[in-house]
């Protein structure tokens, strides 16, 4: 079908993309989160004008006044969600952004579920870019071009966002699917794709060469030196059956055709490349978190054929390259190494081909959310050893407060991390914070206490006093009216 787009909304679009300004927006009201998109915003705004709005922003605005400042002079908005977690997309991309005709910047969900739910070519993911300064320079060149700007609107011009009824479709969709029970739900959603689950997941490029003699044909003398094939030709010829064996889930690419590449060459020898999608395991241990480190590890071998039948070696010089450099939220790869082992199965021994990744935790987040904060919470329980001794309303005040913001700050971080059965740093951290903390209560209940008897011994010691000078007052008027007597 062939739509016709009129001449009045190209130039309503001309209209708006000269009318808005080369502004970023982003409205936000949790500063507790882990992906880290606080910093993410803060490196864009170092190269691109970006206006923060809510309680964690430099402004503030309701909500109708929001979504016309959007609409009438913003280009862009950030839709950061508070976790990339699968199907995890909020009204800031659907609403925020997409109603109000400025382009979403996202970061959330991976880029492929956002093309599942929404207009085509409607959004901007900073997975598309290495880094903010990258992204900050394809902003620029929009500002520059107002027909790549225009494009992220074309369809409007064939359909619109209609509000549905989402709690309605989703009792419908749980009438119409078959019962299921699950025991244990946490493990269950885990098991989909948490946001904080030990593993990886790896875009690979697998390239592999081995020698087939049945294929060998140089005696033929081609007039070509190769022969190339798509992924139709595997299930024709030897292939070694190679495997991630430690992977959770793994699968070829198949967008838009099966990403596999075969060449043959005149000698018998053959050069397979695939693009594979594959989740991996993490060994991580949180002893020292957030100062801790992560390492991935990826054995490759194959599954049908052991030592006896085929040989594997890594391709030298270079057997593991990253074509990309890799920049994530939470961590930083420091380095990778490989090796080769032959291990024992009771079918005989295979070689077996493991790359190890070592990252280290980016722990940014948790200084400026977590050890920052506590200091100054054990600072300000620190303020009632300057007060009056006789101030014990605001001296307790103020201690329960400040150990009641600390324990919600330690279950803000340990909420998000995996349960484990060992004291981390970060415990240390926050439990000696809380026991500073318990100990200004407890200075508190001392310092009472001694008040109060203080106070009793010295009302004591009035009384006495009192009571001596009632005595002497009423000697005295005794003796006196003895004396007036004998006088008389």
């Amino acid at each position: 079908m062939v739509k016709l787009i009129s001449l009045a909304a190209i130039d309503g679009m001309l209209i708006l993309w000269n009318r808005k300004k080369s502004r970023v927006a982003f409205f936000v009201s949790n500063c507790l989160t882990r992906n880290n998109r606080h910093q993410y915003a803060d490196q864009i705004s170092m190269y691109y004008p970006v206006d923060k709005f809510g309680k964690c922003g430099e402004k503030t605005v309701n909500r109708h006044d929001g979504y016309q400042l959007l609409k009438n002079n913003y280009k862009y908005y950030l839709a950061f969600e508070n976790g990339n977690c699968r199907d995890y997309v909020t009204e800031k991309f659907f609403i925020n952004a997409l109603q109000n005709q400025v382009i979403p910047i996202v970061l959330g969900p991976s880029i492929d579920f956002y093309k599942k739910i929404s207009p085509p070519n409607s959004f901007i993911h900073v997975s598309q870019f290495k880094n903010a300064h990258a992204l900050v320079e394809y902003l620029k060149y929009l500002d520059r071009n107002s027909t790549a700007y225009q494009e992220y609107f074309e369809w409007n011009n064939y359909g619109s966002l209609v509000g549905s009824k989402y709690w309605c479709r989703i009792c419908n969709f749980a009438q119409d699917m078959p019962n299921k029970i699950y025991h244990d739900i946490e493990n269950w959603w885990k098991q989909k794709g948490d946001c904080n689950n030990q593993q990886s997941q790896w875009d690979l490029y697998v390239n592999e060469f081995w020698e087939d003699p049945a294929l060998q044909y140089d005696y033929m003398r081609p007039c070509k030196g190769n022969l190339t094939f798509d992924y139709n030709m595997w299930d024709e010829i030897w292939i070694p059956n190679t495997c991630f064996i430690n992977s959770k889930s793994a699968q070829i690419h198949s967008s838009p055709f099966r990403n596999v590449f075969l060449m043959v060459f005149p000698n018998g020898s053959l050069w397979s490349n695939w693009r594979i999608k594959s989740k991996g395991p993490c060994d991580i241990n949180l002893r020292h978190f957030p100062m801790d480190s992560m390492t991935c590890f990826l054995t490759f071998t194959s599954y049908n054929y052991n030592i006896r039948e085929v040989r594997m070696n890594w391709n030298d010089p270079l057997p593991v390259q990253i074509y990309k450099e890799i920049e994530l939220p939470d961590f930083t790869l420091m380095n990778f190494s490989y090796v080769t082992v032959v291990k024992g199965y009771a079918a005989g021994d295979w070689d077996e081909l493991t790359v190890s990744f070592t990252f280290k935790r980016r722990y940014g987040w948790y200084l400026l959310q977590g050890y920052i904060p506590t200091y100054l919470t054990v600072f300000i329980s620190w303020i009632p050893f300057y007060l009056s001794p006789s101030a014990l309303a605001a001296r307790t005040m103020i201690s329960v407060n400040a150990l009641l913001a600390m324990t919600f700050q330690f279950g803000n971080v340990i909420r998000n991390l995996p349960r484990v059965n060992y004291v981390k740093a970060i415990d240390v951290w926050f439990l000696s914070g809380i026991g500073f903390i318990f100990m200004t209560l407890l200075e508190l209940a001392v310092v009472g206490f001694a008040t109060r008897n203080d106070e009793s011994a010295s009302g004591q010691m009035r009384d006495s006093r009192r009571k001596k000078k009632v005595g002497t007052r009423l000697r005295h008027s005794y003796f006196n009216f003895r004396r007036n007597q004998n006088l008389s």
